[in-house]
């Protein structure tokens, strides 16, 4: 397993960890929650380091600290993270997490 930070929703450090199985691949991320209120947290993923993250990977909001992305195959993957204050309002990214899935 490769372990990775997201810093930058809640205000201190967080891990993502890549959890291969035999039948699918998967990157597990999480961190710290956000020391202001926050309505929830959106993921994004790109293939590039710096981005662009055209990939938002949650549908609606994500409540907790942590998200599974199974629509991973082999390959190098960035990913960051934003929270929403109660207005809505999106945070900017968080710092840059890197993934290699074998």
């Amino acid at each position: 397993m490769a372990n990775a930070l997201l810093i930058g929703c809640g205000g201190g450090p967080s891990t993502g960890t890549i959890t291969p199985t035999p039948a699918q691949q998967s990157v597990e991320l999480s961190w710290v929650p956000s020391l202001s209120p926050v309505i929830g947290y959106n993921i994004y993923r790109g293939t590039a380091p710096g981005g662009p993250y055209p990939v938002k990977l949650n549908s609606s909001l994500q409540p907790a600290t942590h998200f599974v992305d199974n629509t991973v195959l082999t390959g190098t993957y960035y990913y960051v993270a934003t929270s929403l204050d109660a207005d809505s309002v999106e945070s900017s990214y968080s710092n840059e997490v890197k993934a290699v899935v074998p």
